[in-house]
């Protein structure tokens, strides 16, 4: 789903009043709020009470009032509807097989992923009941467990059609393919990660689209950043995102392998190295048939000990290096770092207060001795499953993450 022409960016509150405003007054549940929005045109999906014009009330309200009328009695679980909100869920399936619908709902919910599903009532103005595709929706943290599941299920096949998201509350721009992986918040944990003071220059190894990238270089204007990333196609998008973004002139995305660095990459060293290498070894899961989706989520001829070795290599002498993983796997990441660098930072990521962490952020220096320590971490969701105030502040606000 598109966050940058998403109905769901205003607050609860600000939702409640766009509705009320075009109706004829009323109280509404949030999943009614969104399904209002969802009927409108792109360019109004994202307005305010106040920055919708007269003319566009004439034609809007009547559409409005008719949304209203079928999804009035619409309900969600508590926690994704808070989620929703705050543009805080990613649309994963559109289809508008109930059949379809029902079998990946249930695959997800067997894995304990809460969904939430768009447009369950028929609106007249679509002309009949079917005339309107389900969208199931995802929290951003399940987003890339949710499809590894779909495409190991033959369902991997991604309807959604949005091309555009925006992170740090709009700050910055992402296009990406539809159908391909997708960025959810890790990336952008991981650049807000890294430090402003003495970050002069940074890469971010497997760079994608540029999330992280572009993140970190919307925070520190003042660093040189390059991205290195060996997909042909996604190196393109990364371009267009910084010329997006107007960080061209300091952003740059080189085409290449960390196993087979370009040239443009011989004998650089940079201040900080970052990444976020595929989460799962190659003998624990098939890959994703999107080759896209294989390359992010699943290792292939690199290894983890292939990332950490060129991380090694490219960081300059006390410089820093961090990466975003599995908590699962820690103990092999600690392994591969022990005796190659110092001032080990480890960083939980915990999905709920007295919740395992699923991630972790690691920084470690090479040519440091600093003794290793635990980082307090970061809790990403209140109990209502809304983002903790601190997680908001990093992924809509843009602010640091101090570990």
């Amino acid at each position: 789903m598109s966050s940058a022409t998403s109905p769901f960016s205003e607050s609860s509150e600000g939702l409640r009043a766009v509705a009320a405003r075009f109706s004829r007054g009323g109280s509404f549940s949030a999943p009614a709020i969104a399904n209002v929005l969802s009927f409108l045109p792109k360019d109004l999906r994202s307005c305010s009470e106040h920055s919708l014009t007269e003319a566009s009330v004439k034609w809007t309200k009547k559409r409005i009032r008719a949304a209203v009328s079928f999804c009035r009695e619409a309900t969600a679980p508590e926690a994704a509807i808070n989620a929703l909100s705050q543009g805080q869920m990613k649309e994963i399936l559109r289809t508008g097989d109930p059949v379809r619908l029902s079998f990946v709902t249930a695959l997800l919910a067997g894995e304990n992923i809460e969904t939430l599903v768009l447009d369950t009532h028929m609106s007249f103005v679509e002309g009949s009941i079917s005339a309107i595709p389900r969208r199931l929706l995802v929290a951003d943290e399940d987003y890339e467990a949710a499809v590894r599941l779909l495409a190991e299920a033959g369902e991997g096949d991604r309807a959604a059609s949005g091309t555009a998201d925006a992170l740090l509350g709009g700050r910055v721009t992402l296009h990406q393919p539809g159908d391909g992986y997708r960025v959810a918040i890790d990336p952008v944990l991981l650049a807000a990660s890294v430090p402003a003071a003495g970050t002069e220059s940074l890469i971010d190894v497997g760079a994608g689209v540029g999330a992280a990238a572009l993140c970190f270089a919307w925070r520190v204007p003042g660093a040189r950043v390059t991205g290195l990333e060996m997909q042909p196609r996604l190196v393109a998008l990364s371009r267009h995102n910084a010329e997006g973004n107007d960080m061209a002139g300091r952003v740059e995305f080189l085409e290449g392998d960390l196993l087979r660095p370009p040239s443009a990459l011989a004998g650089r060293r940079f201040d900080h190295v970052l990444a976020n290498p595929p989460y799962l070894p190659a003998g624990r899961a098939d890959p994703p048939p999107d080759p896209s989706r294989a390359a992010a989520n699943v290792e292939g001829e690199a290894t983890l000990a292939d990332w950490i070795g060129f991380a090694l290599t490219a960081t300059r002498a006390k410089g820093a290096m961090t990466f975003i993983h599995r908590a699962d796997r820690l103990e092999e990441l600690l392994a591969l770092l022990h005796g190659r660098a110092g001032g080990i930072v480890v960083f939980p990521l915990w999905p709920k207060a007295g919740r395992d962490a699923r991630r972790v952020i690691v920084r470690a220096r090479p040519g440091v001795k600093t003794p290793m320590r635990i980082a307090a971490g970061l809790v990403l969701h209140r109990d209502d499953g809304a983002y903790t105030d601190e997680a908001l502040a990093v992924l809509r606000d843009g602010a640091a993450l101090a570990l």
